[in-house]
Parts: structure tokens; C-alpha cells; sequence
């Protein structure tokens, strides 16, 4: 069974957090949360809400690139064939890689590298190392 796990950018700014996504109502306002996991230094283990942008949140696919790196919603994947591949997910194909011109199936996004995401100012340039 895929691990349900969510990341999004912060609304201060703070980059990536990684957690658990809650969307909360209260009454006239939204708030949209990552519930990241933390231990204090006394070895407690609490969850802290961090607000976050709800257009960035993505889920985690179940599956990583070829460096072991998470791949979610909305990432960039390059290879030889297709230098920006945009991870997504629909109910006919399930999540899948679309670039230009190519179309990625999971099964091969492990030999691919992970080379940003669609709400980063602007993903990595660099040539692909396959």
C-alpha cells in the first residue's frame, strides 16, 4: 500500500515542508496545513501545523527518482528523451509523466532524475545524466 504523504511550499516563504495535509474550515476562513513530524530535545514526539500554499500541495506518488528521491505531484522529471516531464495525476491514466511531445509511464520514473517542481521559480537547466 502507497505511504500517503503530502509536501507544499510555505506561505512565509520558508520553502518545502513534508507531512501529512489537512485542509481546516473555520467558519468565514481556510487554512491549509502540513502536519510536519518533530521531536523535541526531551524525545517527545508531537505534529506541528504548517500553513501552506494550497496550490503547491502534492501527494507523494510511491515511487523515486533514479538519485532515491520522492517523487510528487506536480515534479519535474527530465531524461535523454524528454527534458521536462511534468508528473501528474488523472483517473484515466493514473499518475504519469507529460512533456511536450512524450509521456512517461510510472514504471519508468526510477531511471529518471528529479530535476524540480512546477512551483519553483524555475527547474534546473542542467543536462540529464542518464
Amino acid at each position: 500500500m502507497r505511504e500517503h504523504k503530502y509536501k507544499g511550499k510555505r506561505i512565509d516563504g520558508g520553502g518545502w515542508v513534508y507531512g501529512y495535509y489537512v485542509k481546516a474550515v473555520f467558519s468565514k476562513n481556510t487554512a491549509h496545513c502540513i502536519y510536519v513530524n518533530l521531536e523535541t530535545e526531551s524525545g517527545i514526539k508531537t505534529s506541528l501545523p504548517i500553513e501552506v500554499i494550497p496550490e503547491t500541495v502534492g501527494e507523494y506518488i510511491g515511487l523515486k527518482d533514479k538519485n532515491g528521491v520522492e517523487i510528487y505531484d506536480g515534479d519535474i522529471l527530465t531524461s535523454a528523451i524528454c527534458k521536462k516531464c511534468i508528473v501528474m495525476f488523472d483517473s484515466i491514466k493514473g499518475f504519469h509523466a507529460q512533456g511536450d511531445k512524450h509521456h512517461i509511464r510510472p514504471e519508468n520514473f526510477r531511471h529518471r532524475k528529479l530535476i524540480g517542481n512546477i512551483h519553483e521559480q524555475e527547474a534546473s537547466n542542467e543536462d540529464p545524466q542518464i
